[in-house]
């Protein structure tokens, strides 16, 4: 995961809330996809520590 966030939060943060706000925006992307995946989609837990993890 570390290597996703490096890739996809922008390095012309100037400021630490502007990079605050990105890592608050890339998380709320990746709690609706969890969401949608698990509860809506009904896939198991084992299978999206497996998808998402690696």
């Amino acid at each position: 995961m570390q290597t996703t966030y490096r890739t996809v939060i922008s390095t012309e943060c100037r400021t630490a809330y502007e990079y605050f706000d990105e890592m608050g925006r890339l998380f709320g992307t990746l709690e609706r996809r969890l969401f949608v995946d698990g509860h809506v989609l009904g896939r198991s837990r084992s299978e999206l520590k497996r998808e998402y993890i690696t």
